[in-house]
């Protein structure tokens, strides 16, 4: 059967392929028809052939994005390292022929894979706008499936700057998730999804929304409390929480703490700290501070601990902070694993305290390698 190349530049018909069953019935169409017939037989087939735009007539200016730029449509077929390149409107050609003046040019391939922050942000975006929420369910749960399953290949001994984004991706991924769930009314699974990225990141925005899953399970204190939390972050000074305030306002009946009177007399600025401390034995006579690093993995329980600098006295601490109990959480049915900075200190008069840093208050840009055996890094803290 033979499908002749058509092409009706009209409206939306020129940017806009008709599907493959109108092609077939047709037996005609443009270069992007042609393309989605044959790139729908080939996934038929279990063979993923994505779309590739090139103008044959001038260079493309990357800076300038914009479709007028693109009069064609070609065939991108990955091939292991390689690949082979299809043009589909040629009536008869060989495998893989391409036009001359197609040859040489820059194309831009456009992938159906979406990378798991593009999946997260379309999710969260839905959720705030309170749409299509079957569709950003599905997305979040991809996002929060492929990220937890990225932190498998984690290692304290081998640790890379990508490790420590992970975490913090982790920690976004299960808050737009819990987020789409509690927009959904399933508020068992917000709370789960909600509490576990509070304790990891503490920002403002999580706690704003760990606040309303409180306030619509009817834990009223707990909400009063979070929402506190939420106004006390380092995030919400200067910002603008005018909702968060809101809800505080509409629950208490009175006016909102301001950021100076939740900075002079909240108890709350305090507690942000103490929720990431764990209290531990005397380790060692004196003063003594050293820096770890710490693997947590649903229980939760501390995989491993590899020690990164500080007093020589402390190198040995491992043991005694992988019994600790710190505050840390995951999703129920989790299988992330998660990289956190401690930092250890000692003191003549407290005795000793380990005080996780939350992932975004580690520079991965600066890292100084101090194991040569390992690589692994030694990372400034901002």
């Amino acid at each position: 059967m033979q499908y002749r190349y058509i092409g009706i530049a009209f409206g939306i018909g020129r940017y806009q392929p008709h599907t493959a069953e109108d092609v077939l019935t047709n037996n005609y169409g443009d270069c992007k028809d042609k393309h989605t017939l044959l790139a729908s037989l080939l996934q038929a087939s279990g063979i993923t052939l994505y779309p590739a735009l090139v103008s044959s007539s001038w260079k493309l200016d990357p800076d300038v994005p914009s479709p007028a730029q693109f009069d064609h449509v070609i065939g991108y077929l990955p091939q292991g390292k390689d690949a082979v390149w299809l043009d589909t409107t040629p009536e008869v050609a060989p495998f893989g022929y391409l036009l001359a003046q197609l040859r040489d040019k820059q194309a831009l391939v456009i992938s159906g894979d979406k990378p798991m922050e593009t999946l997260n942000d379309i999710s969260y975006e839905l959720a705030e706008a309170n749409a299509s929420l079957p569709k950003a369910l599905e997305y979040a749960q991809l996002a929060v499936d492929k990220q937890e399953k990225e932190s498998d290949d984690v290692e304290l001994s081998n640790l890379l700057p990508e490790d420590l984004r992970c975490t913090q991706k982790i920690g976004n991924a299960w808050d737009t998730l819990g987020w789409i769930h509690f927009r959904l009314g399933h508020l068992d699974q917000a709370e789960s999804y909600l509490h576990a990225p509070w304790l990891l990141m503490q920002v403002s925005v999580v706690a704003d929304h760990l606040g309303q899953v409180y306030e619509q399970e009817k834990k009223t204190e707990k909400a009063l409390h979070m929402y506190h939390l939420a106004l006390a972050t380092p995030q919400a000074y200067g910002g603008s929480w005018d909702e968060t305030r809101h809800r505080l306002e509409h629950l208490t009946g009175t006016k909102a703490p301001t950021e100076m009177n939740l900075l002079r007399t909240d108890p709350t600025g305090a507690e942000l700290s103490q929720l990431r401390s764990v209290k531990l034995k005397r380790l060692v006579p004196g003063s003594a501070t050293a820096e770890f690093f710490l693997l947590f993995s649903p229980g939760p329980k501390v995989e491993d601990v590899e020690f990164i600098s500080g007093s020589e006295k402390l190198k040995s601490a491992g043991q005694v902070l992988s019994e600790a109990k710190f505050q840390v959480a995951f999703p129920e049915g989790s299988s992330a694993r998660l990289v956190r900075r401690a930092i250890l200190m000692c003191s003549n008069v407290t005795g000793c305290e380990a005080v996780l840093l939350t992932p975004d208050s580690v520079n991965i840009r600066q890292m100084i390698g101090f194991c040569s055996l390992c690589d692994l890094a030694f990372l400034t803290i901002i």
